[in-house]
């Protein structure tokens, strides 16, 4: 997206339905839009860009690419993978013509209670409002354009319950969308004879295994009251197990770098 078209994203912004897209979301698509050739920056420095502390950066991040926002791309460089963040205008477009859609109207009929069962206001389960506009998405579309756009078109499949469940679990525990991608990303997928097997054996072990934090993706706070916690240091030193005397201001309980050598990692 270029600066031409900040214009036409701060329009459609607005036609957003106010609390779809939360303050805090939407700090951090101006900061992607602001890049006219795709957002490369590191994730600390988008972080601090869209003022944002670490741990509710890898919130909001989540929360965008949930609702297909951002699109993500990976290039190659000399120093490795770089990850590059765009605004999907035709899904931010979508929102507010979906939600400014007329809903499909739903007759209300009379029933009389039924004895030994629970007396029902309408004579139909409730469809979803949106279900007939072409906009809408299902949750398996919602789920192929986010956590799980690495697969490709041809090898998708109908997503069973224990995928959700997977994925749920992973986004409780910390794991980042980008450990999931990274898992997946040199799967050679013409060779997976079972795409939907496949890719529930790989998060059933994603789950199995502990997280491995980040400086962006770090663990729950400790309850140490002298654990600063946006730096994860105290305010004196304590000395490293198996260290030999070596001591540092590192929280060993939360800090990153102690929970992941604490995990094998």
């Amino acid at each position: 997206m270029s600066f031409n078209d900040i214009e036409p994203f701060r329009k459609a912004l607005e036609g957003v339905p106010e609390g779809l897209i939360k303050p805090s979301m939407s700090s951090l698509l101006w900061v992607i839009v602001s890049y006219p050739n795709g957002c490369y920056i590191g994730q600390d420095s988008l972080a601090k860009q869209a003022c944002l502390k670490h741990d509710n950066f890898t919130k909001v991040l989540r929360a965008c690419t949930k609702l297909g926002l951002i699109d993500r791309e990976q290039t190659y460089a000399r120093t490795g993978v770089r990850q590059c963040y765009r605004v999907n205008m035709p899904r931010l477009l979508e929102l507010g013509r979906v939600e400014h859609s007329p809903p499909t109207l739903i007759n209300r009929v009379e029933q009389n209670p039924v004895v030994g069962g629970t007396e029902s206001p309408t004579g139909s389960n409730q469809v979803d409002p949106y279900k007939d506009n072409k906009y809408y998405k299902s949750s398996n579309e919602d789920l192929f354009n986010s956590s799980l756009s690495f697969i490709p078109a041809s090898c998708r499949f109908s997503i069973p319950k224990e995928v959700h469940s997977l994925l749920k679990e992973l986004e409780h525990r910390g794991t980042t969308l980008e450990a999931i991608e990274a898992e997946f990303s040199q799967v050679n997928w013409s060779k997976v004879n079972s795409p939907k097997v496949f890719v529930l054996d790989r998060l059933r072990d994603l789950v199995a295994r502990p997280v491995q934090f980040t400086a962006t993706n770090r663990p729950p706070k400790c309850a140490n009251p002298d654990c600063d916690e946006e730096t994860r240091t105290l305010p004196y030193h304590v000395e490293v197990p198996n260290g030999n005397g070596q001591t540092t201001r590192f929280c060993l309980e939360c800090n990153h770098y102690w929970v992941n050598k604490r995990n094998g990692f």
